[in-house]
């Protein structure tokens, strides 16, 4: 019964989750997708930004009482600011991305040296 249990304790730890090099390539196309969206995301905020300041310069040119010189800086600071949170958002959600699939290596990693530590006891329990 004893011979059983080990059995079946080395055969359920050999074929436990093992990531292949399927799963692997799988979590790397995974990651480069999450990071095309990003970046997506961050080019139409930029365009939005632009866009935006178009329809102001639009709408300010038909409006003769206005001083385009003042409404030409504070367009421009506007649209600072816009590139700035477009370009700080997409870094920010890189890093949780970046940050993200670390720990999902971290894990596999460690999952796969206590997978080889346990076959290593089990193994060595077999010979005694």
């Amino acid at each position: 019964m004893k011979v059983v249990t080990l059995a079946i304790a080395v055969l359920v730890a050999g074929c436990a989750n093992k990531q292949s090099p399927a799963a692997a390539n799988s979590s790397l196309v995974k990651f480069q997708q999450k990071s095309e969206e990003i970046s997506e995301r961050e080019q139409k905020c930029i365009k939005a930004a632009n866009l935006l300041i178009d329809d102001q310069r639009l709408h300010n040119s038909a409006d003769p009482d206005s001083t385009n010189n003042a409404w030409t800086l504070k367009a421009k600071d506007e649209r600072d600011r816009e590139l700035t949170a477009c370009t700080t958002t997409a870094d920010r959600e890189k890093k949780e991305l970046a940050a993200s699939t670390r720990a999902e290596y971290q894990a596999a990693l460690e999952e796969e040296r206590d997978r080889a530590t346990l076959m290593s006891i089990l193994s060595t329990s077999q010979q005694h």
